[in-house]
Formats: structure tokens, C-alpha cells, sequence
């Protein structure tokens, strides 16, 4: 017999999360009155230990019935009832409770967009129940401790009940009969999950349980321990699969490996997956099929805190900003990747831009180097760029950093032509370009850690601008914001004519070539957060996961580059080093 003390809620008070009004829950999917019978002291022992309430969900148009016995189950286990006895012969929990009334706390019913009904029954305390009047009249029936909720046998009806009831953790009991059903919610679940098949009662010993892989270890460890408080002392398999041993083959000796745990001993053997269509899945499925005495539980992890809130994230802002239509995507897509492939026509742009704002940096002309801000072609490819962060399409990635590649080169050595330019029609004299009369110039040659604010808040105006064409007039704004051109023109005239070593009022070549990299990089940055916001997205299996993580992770190594460059850069100037 197993002892469980259960943690005592008031009926109007559910488990609230941080405080946000969410009451955390352990959804409880009943296919049929046999898998209630089964399941139910693992669903009591799961959420003693988890700290959460119990909404059982039972499938199906005829459910009234699976409803009565759905509550008297539990009520016989939360209350311990004489006749709680359960299948097999097996007893199930014995629960002590406190003063207090022992009941899980309901939840409010779900919205009507759910489309759920849910089944409610009064609480009442324990001793209520049990006890009759003074009269000696048999006690009151028991009576409910937990809401019922009714559901299609669908995978979003329950995943949108996951979601507003705060789901800790979803238990599917395994059912033969729905076994293919019960896949696809697994696979498709975005929080943590176990497939059950309960052959046995709920382990009290960490000796009763073992793990099925051990290459898996740190993920079955973490589960255990939530569901059950206790960790797996022995595992099935503990290397990795062979090369030359096929997948059918690698199945045959997991289920051999999990056939002797049982035969050790073992009341649970707990097999993480998160891999839907490998060897470990499929020997998963087949162990759950098979009755070998032991309780078998695939577990999967479902989504990272941070990445639940970043899906938060995303709802919240398509529900402020819709995505764009499928064809507005592709437009926008073949647009940016046109515009991102290195060409002639680009080259000739650059250069003329460059030309442009290095007259005007020598004339210390603003209205010029704005000029030559608006012609200026280098924005698309940064844009194409982030779009490829975005999607994690690598190809794209390589393509638009080329054209950046040749747009730099062209401008840089546009400036420094037209540098060797003056000197010629001056006969070789040295123009007077100091702090004093090219203000502009030596504007660019103090990178700071504002010019990262200023390249990412111009890439998400930018970005938006081309997601919507009723502000394309505001992609203007963004270019003169960004400023690609003239600090390639500095560095590129700097490099005719000097100054080459650091001043004290910047430094030549080196701060202007900084502040076009911070630029670059911080405009990709924000491009690819409002591209991401507006719907252009990777789908699932559409990128490698690798390709997209290598992409960010060359990124922030870039990114982390230039800080501790304009880092050292302020710490000279301001010794005066």
C-alpha cells in the first residue's frame, strides 16, 4: 500500500502560478473506463509530487457515464474510501488528508472558443461525506473532487485546454484501440508529456524504477524527479546505437533490454524521446503495446521556458500586428532575394553613392551625404540577411553577405578614387581636413555603444517599411538613420589622406569601418526580429535546426567582436592613449 499525503485547497482557491490568476494542473486524458481505472493512482501520485490540481478529460460524445465514473474514482482515492479498490486487484493510494476539506482544486470552465463542457461537482469536505447524522442515518455519498472536462477526440481542443489551465504535465494512460491517435497528440504536445501503459502500481522506491537510454539521462532524470520525486537506478540501453545494426534490429534488442528490467524488478521504466521518427520512438511505441509486467512511460520534455515564451511572444504580437498573407511572404521573400544577390548594376550604385558622400564629407556638405544616403543599395542585402536569420536559410545567409562584401569594397575604394581624385586637380596638395573643418568626417570615427541602438531600432523601421507598402516612404527615413555609405567614404579618404594613427579626436580608417560593421550587424538583428514578428518564419522541417543556430551563433560571436573592439577604442580615448 502506498501512503500519499495530498496538499489541501480550499474549493475557490486553485494552484496559481506566480500569482497571474493560472492555476497549474495535471491534464489527465481518458480514453475509456479502463484506462481510468488503471491511470488514476498514477495521476494522484504525479500530482502529490508535482503540487498541481487533477483535470481529467474524457473523450468522446458518450461520456455521461465515463463522467460518474470518472468522479467517483476519485473520490474514493482522495477521500480513502472503504471500497477503493482498483483493476487488478491492485489497491490504490491510501491518502491521508488534513483537517481541512482534501479535495484538488477545481478549475473555472474554459472558454467558449475551446469548446468545451465541462462537468462540475460540488466539493465537500471529507468528513461531510463520510459522516452521518445524528440520527444514524448512512453517511452522505461522495462527492466529487475534481471537474470533468469533455472533449473531442482532438489533438488542438486539448492542447487549447493545456494552455488555459496551465498544463505541468499531460498523462495519456496508452489505449491499444487509440494507440495511432494517441501518437500524434504526443508528438504534436508543446509541454511535458507521458504516454503511459500502467501494468503496475505508482513506484515508492527510486530501486523500482529505471530508465530506458542512457544517452537520455539528464531529461529522464528531470521528469522522474517531477513526477515521482525519485530517479531511475538502472538503464536498459547505455550506448549508442551501432552503425552496422539497422533500425528494426536496434528495436528487437531495446525491447529485449526493457523485458529484463522487468524481469530485475523494476515497477517503471521511463524511455525520454523527443525524436519522432528514430529507433528509440519506435521501440518506444512497441514497449508501450506489450504487457510485461512493468509500467512503460515514453516522456518528452515539450517546450523550454524560454521557448514557451517566445511563442507567448508570438501570439501577443500577431494579435497586435497580423502576420502577412502567404502571397504578401513569397513577394516579399523572392523581392529581398532578388535585391540581395551581388550584381554589376549594385556595384555601379555603391560606387556612385560612395563617390556622392565622399564630395560631400570633403565639402562638409550634410545635404550631399544625405543625398548619397537615399541612393545608396546597401540596405536590401542586410535586410535579405535577417530574413535568412529569420528563416534559417543558410544559402541566402551567404549570398546577401557577398553583395555586402562588394558593396563595402566598391564604396571603400570609390572614396579613396575619389580621394586621389582631389589630389590630382590640387596638384597634389594636401587639403586641410582636420576636427576643425571636416566635422563630418571626424563624426564617424568615434564608434559607441549608441551606434548599436541606432543600426538596430533603423533595421526594424526599415524592415517593417518593406513589409508594408503604404510606408514605403518611411524606407528613406531608415536609410538616413543607418548611414552605410559615409563612414566607408571616411575610411576610404582617410586612407589617401591621412591621418593614419589614432587622434584625439577619433580614430582614422579603423572607427569608420567599425561603425559600418556595428551597423551591419545591429540592422540584421532588428530586421530579423520584425520580419519574424510579420510572419516570415521557418516551418518545421523546412531548415536544419543547426543551420539556423549556426547562423545566430556566428552572429552574436560578431556582435560580441565589435563591443570589446569599441570597448577598448572609448578606453584609449579617454586615457588619451
Amino acid at each position: 500500500m502506498m501512503a500519499l499525503r495530498l496538499r489541501v485547497l480550499p474549493t475557490q482557491c486553485p494552484v496559481d502560478l506566480f500569482g497571474l490568476g493560472v492555476s497549474m494542473s495535471l491534464i489527465l486524458i481518458i480514453p475509456a473506463e479502463a484506462q481510468l481505472r488503471l491511470a488514476a493512482p498514477w495521476a494522484v501520485a504525479i500530482a502529490e509530487s508535482m503540487d498541481c490540481e487533477i483535470i481529467p478529460v474524457v473523450l468522446g460524445a458518450d461520456h455521461e457515464i465515463l463522467d460518474r465514473h470518472t468522479e467517483a474514482t476519485f473520490a474514493k482515492l482522495l477521500y480513502g474510501s472503504p471500497s477503493n479498490s482498483i483493476a487488478n486487484g491492485h489497491a490504490p493510494a491510501s491518502v491521508t488528508t488534513s483537517a481541512t476539506p482534501a479535495t484538488v482544486a477545481p478549475s473555472p470552465a474554459t472558454s467558449a472558443k475551446s469548446a468545451t463542457s465541462a462537468t462540475t461537482a460540488s466539493s465537500a469536505p471529507a468528513r461531510d461525506a463520510a459522516a452521518g447524522d445524528s440520527a444514524g442515518n448512512s453517511p452522505a455519498p461522495l462527492r466529487s473532487p475534481v471537474t470533468v472536462v469533455n472533449l473531442e477526440q482532438d489533438v488542438e481542443p486539448i492542447h487549447q485546454l493545456c494552455q488555459e489551465r496551465g498544463c505541468r504535465l499531460l498523462l495519456i494512460p496508452y489505449s491499444h484501440a487509440d494507440a495511432d491517435w494517441q501518437l500524434k497528440l504526443f508528438q504534436k504536445s508543446k509541454y511535458r508529456t507521458v504516454w503511459l501503459n500502467p501494468c503496475s502500481p505508482p513506484p515508492t522506491k527510486a530501486a523500482e524504477i529505471a530508465g530506458g537510454y542512457r544517452l537520455t539521462e539528464l531529461a529522464t532524470k528531470r521528469i522522474t524527479m517531477k513526477m515521482l520525486g525519485l530517479q531511475p537506478t538502472a538503464w536498459g540501453i547505455d550506448h549508442q546505437k551501432p552503425d552496422h545494426v539497422d533500425d528494426d534490429k536496434q528495436v528487437e534488442l531495446a525491447i529485449h533490454a526493457f523485458d529484463q528490467l522487468a524481469a530485475d524488478g523494476k515497477s517503471l521504466i521511463v524511455l525520454a524521446s523527443n525524436d519522432d521518427n528514430g529507433w528509440l520512438s519506435k521501440a518506444g511505441q512497441a514497449a508501450l503495446d506489450e504487457d510485461c509486467g512493468s509500467s512503460f512511460a515514453m516522456v518528452r520534455e515539450g517546450q523550454s521556458m524560454a521557448r514557451g515564451a517566445l511563442a507567448r511572444l508570438r501570439r501577443w504580437t500577431d494579435s497586435i500586428t497580423p502576420p502577412l498573407s502567404r502571397s504578401e511572404r513569397v513577394e516579399l521573400q523572392e523581392d529581398l532575394e532578388t535585391g540581395s544577390r551581388p550584381s554589376f548594376e549594385f556595384l555601379g550604385l555603391i560606387s556612385a553613392a560612395s563617390m556622392l558622400a565622399a564630395f560631400g564629407l570633403y565639402q562638409n556638405s550634410a545635404a550631399v551625404i544625405i543625398g548619397a544616403m537615399l541612393i545608396a543599395p546597401l540596405m536590401t542585402p542586410i535586410l535579405g540577411a535577417g530574413m535568412a536569420i529569420a528563416v534559417g536559410n543558410r544559402p541566402l545567409f551567404r549570398t546577401a553577405w557577398k553583395a555586402i562584401g562588394l558593396g563595402f569594397v566598391g564604396a571603400l575604394v570609390s572614396g579613396a578614387c575619389f580621394g586621389v581624385l582631389v589630389l590630382v586637380l590640387r596638384g597634389f596638395s594636401w587639403p586641410d581636413l582636420g576636427p576643425e573643418k571636416a566635422t563630418e568626417m571626424w563624426a564617424r570615427c568615434n564608434p559607441s555603444p549608441i551606434d548599436f541602438c541606432v543600426g538596430f531600432v533603423g533595421g526594424m523601421a526599415a524592415s517593417y517599411a518593406r513589409t508594408r507598402k503604404d510606408l514605403s516612404s518611411a524606407l528613406a527615413g531608415a536609410a538616413i538613420a543607418a548611414a552605410l555609405v559615409p563612414p566607408i567614404s571616411t575610411a576610404g579618404l582617410q586612407l589617401v589622406f591621412g591621418p593614419w594613427n589614432l587622434q584625439a579626436h577619433g580614430l582614422p580608417i579603423l572607427g569608420p569601418i567599425i561603425v559600418v560593421g556595428i551597423n551591419v550587424l545591429t540592422i540584421m538583428a532588428g530586421s530579423s526580429l520584425v520580419l519574424w514578428v510579420r510572419g516570415i518564419r521557418a516551418t518545421d522541417g523546412q531548415r536544419k535546426k543547426q543551420d539556423r543556430w549556426a547562423i545566430r551563433t556566428i552572429l552574436a560571436v560578431l556582435v560580441a567582436i565589435l563591443l570589446v573592439l569599441v570597448g577598448l577604442l572609448e578606453a584609449k580615448l579617454l586615457t588619451g592613449g
